[in-house]
Order: C-alpha cells, then sequence, then structure tokens
C-alpha cells in the first residue's frame, strides 16, 4: 500500500454506487487520475465539499488495488470564475476538456501550471492549449 500527497484540481465527479464517487483529478504530480471517494455522498462526509469540479485541493491518496481519497482539503475555489455564470460555464467546459483529452498518469508540469493560472485568472485560451498540447 503506497500513500501520495499531492495538489490536484478538481475535474469532475461521478457517482459509483450509493455513497461513493469516482472522481477525476489532475494533478500536479501525477497528472490525470481516476480516485475512489468512499462515502462522499453521505451527508457527514468531510470530503464532500473538497472535491466538486472547479477546485484546488491539497489530496492524499492511497493506492491498494484501486487509487482512493482518504483526505482532502481545499486550497483555491476560484472565485473569478464563480462570479458569473458565463465565466463558470467556459471552466466547466475546460475541465471537461481535460477529461476527455489528457490521458491518465502522464505528468506535465508545464499543462499543470497553465491549467492553474487559467482557472486563477479566468484567461482561457484553446489555441494557446492546443500549442502546449503538440498541436
Amino acid at each position: 500500500m503506497n500513500e501520495y500527497l499531492t495538489d490536484a484540481i478538481v475535474l469532475g465527479r461521478d457517482d459509483l454506487n450509493e455513497f461513493d464517487s469516482r472522481v477525476d483529478l489532475y494533478t500536479e504530480r501525477y497528472g490525470r487520475l481516476r480516485a475512489k471517494a468512499k462515502s462522499i455522498r453521505k451527508s457527514t462526509s468531510k470530503l464532500a465539499g473538497h472535491l466538486e469540479p472547479l477546485m484546488l485541493s491539497r489530496v492524499r491518496l492511497v493506492d491498494k488495488n484501486d487509487i482512493i481519497v482518504v483526505d482532502s482539503l481545499s486550497m483555491d475555489r476560484f472565485e473569478f470564475l464563480r462570479s458569473s455564470s458565463q465565466a463558470f460555464q467556459a471552466g466547466l467546459r475546460l475541465l471537461d476538456f481535460f477529461r476527455q483529452n489528457i490521458l491518465e498518469g502522464e505528468q506535465d508540469l508545464v499543462l499543470w501550471h497553465w491549467l492553474k493560472n487559467s482557472l486563477t485568472t479566468g484567461e482561457i485560451s484553446y489555441a494557446d492549449l492546443n500549442k502546449r498540447l503538440g498541436f
């Protein structure tokens, strides 16, 4: 059993069963990961508020047969994107792009810093993103 601590941007969340969810994360150290968050949908869950899309969180992951989020702490809510519905939708579209087009397990610090900066400032340029991805 290995334990990892890293900063992560929450890309999205899918229900897994009655109380669990599968969380898509773009991490600083490990690239894009899909991790299981146990009991996150219970009303008493301490993880739920820290693993919402468009959040930067510090997460502790455990790898035993599956990657599991065991602890999370919010660091940034990207308030600029939450200030208007148009900016919020643009941020969610960017996260969806990452969920669909970035492969799991490939660390890319340049892409990590670009994503974090884009979500912080609200300046999302797909032309710049495509350039960074090599297109």
